[in-house]
């Protein structure tokens, strides 16, 4: 009989007697760790490791370790629900172990579960602990120890020279996927996306929930192509920007080619009347002067369809690859990572606010955000919902999760509307199935921006 794989032990090093491990232990830190860079950085490093595994024949089990990773880091870096967490904890932990720190390596990580992520909890379990004599014996016969030596020396000559070999004989980096994320000499940083299959749409009580509550021909149209829910497989890995495009990024592609925007084209684009609350025409807003304060870190804005596939279409000739946006499903399958709740958060929106840049009263950004400052999901990448409206390469196709592929979907169309994703900073919590149509041709505000795909031969 095949031996159950436990990837808690084989892959973290976490015996089934110390499952499953609280969120401290889990993540490498001393018992209720207060300074949130030091929890951060944990959890990044433990979701690093875990990438490793995502393009194996395990990738179903790796996913739900990330997806719990995730868990542990939300729990523990919000203010109240880590307070709750950590009473918790005080109940069940003796108090001899409280204080113990596990120290990280590279090969042991410990790992939350699931059904452990909130605060009610069962009964934790003590860390085990063991201590090893370090008592020295001395050989009766030194001449034994000595040629024990040489004959280890001579076993690790060989090892070394077997490993070599293995090295040397394995396929070039550009012969396999080697990296679970990327930089290219443009800054941007990419992370892979394993194959997979998720769940595409909303359920339809959830659609006609939205139809129900829309109170424009827009929204109901909107509402009306989040679904019906089907099952999609994604069956190629492929890299997705770990972050939307920023304004120093988009500098460059301009230095180099001198491309005016459509915005820039006499067209112009639109900017929030903070006192109305209405987006206004302004022929004078293209992505350097965009009607609301950026750096360049912050993603770009005021960008048309045909500026982010001409962006795309540079950056692949740049670096020789194959750049472009991300089909709707491939967007939705990395904004979801694994999760198959109403957000990716939860089922409430609760705690959206803590990976995403939104409108409303804990919102800490009043207009765009600099990239990376909230949660990344447990695909490692940030800023899929909220901040800024994402172009998708897709034509739109109001019927899209009606008639779609099963496999690697893209909708393809007459028409020039292409489907925006994801939200912004003018919003409040979207799911991941929401969907907006737009004109390729004049889509360019200060709340729509873009993030790239690069293809993986």
């Amino acid at each position: 009989m095949t031996e159950q794989f436990d990837p808690y032990y084989k892959w973290l090093g976490i015996p089934p007697e110390e499952q499953p491990p609280h969120h401290y232990r889990f993540l490498g830190l001393r018992c209720f760790e207060g300074d949130a860079e030091v929890i951060e950085s944990a959890a990044d490093q433990r979701m690093l490791h875990l990438h490793t595994f995502q393009t194996g024949r395990r990738s179903v089990e790796c996913q739900r370790l990330l997806n719990e990773v995730a868990a542990a880091r939300v729990c523990l870096l919000n203010a109240d629900q880590k307070n709750a967490y950590d009473t918790q904890l005080r109940d069940n932990l003796p108090t001899a172990v409280q204080s113990v720190v596990v120290t990280p390596t590279a090969t042991a990580v410990p790992v939350v579960s699931a059904e452990h992520a909130g605060v009610e909890t069962a009964a934790l379990p003590a860390i085990q602990t063991s201590r090893v004599r370090t008592t020295a014996s001395r050989s009766k016969f030194p001449w034994l120890s000595v040629a024990l030596a040489c004959a280890g020396l001579a076993v690790l000559a060989i090892v070394l020279w077997a490993l070599t070999s293995a090295v040397n004989s394995r396929p070039a980096p550009e012969q396999r996927i080697s990296k679970t994320q990327k930089t290219n000499t443009l800054g941007i940083r990419l992370m892979l996306i394993p194959p997979g299959e998720f769940d595409m749409g909303a359920p339809q009580d959830m659609v006609e929930r939205a139809i129900q509550g829309a109170t424009t021909s827009q929204e109901v149209e909107r509402a009306s192509s989040m679904g019906p829910q089907r099952r999609i497989r994604i069956t190629r890995p492929y890299y997705l920007g770990k972050h939307e495009v920023t304004v120093g990024q988009f500098r460059q592609f301009v230095a180099e080619t001198e491309y005016l925007t459509e915005a820039e084209l006499d067209k112009g684009g639109q900017i929030l009347d903070e006192a109305s609350r209405n987006w206004q025409f302004t022929p004078e807003a293209n992505w350097k002067t965009p009607g609301i304060a950026q750096t360049d870190d912050h993603p770009v804005v005021q960008i048309g369809w045909l500026d982010a596939a001409a962006f795309c279409q540079w950056l692949s000739q740049k670096e020789k690859a194959s750049y472009r946006l991300p089909t709707e499903a491939e967007w939705e399958y990395a904004c979801r990572a694994g999760t198959d709740t109403a957000y990716t958060t939860g089922e409430s929106a609760e705690y959206v606010y803590e990976t995403a840049n939104l409108s409303g009263d804990r919102d800490v950004f009043p207009q765009t955000a600099p990239v990376g400052q909230f949660l990344a999901n447990p695909f490692g990448v940030h800023d899929m919902i909220g901040n800024l409206w994402e172009w998708c390469l897709d034509d739109y196709d109001p019927d899209y999760f009606r008639r779609s592929a099963v496999e690697n979907p893209r909708a393809v169309g007459p028409g020039d509307r292409r489907v925006l994703r994801g939200g912004s900073w003018t919003d409040g919590a979207h799911r991941p199935d929401t969907r907006a149509p737009l004109s390729k041709l004049n889509g360019q505000s200060a709340n729509r921006g873009f993030r790239v795909v690069l293809e993986i031969p």
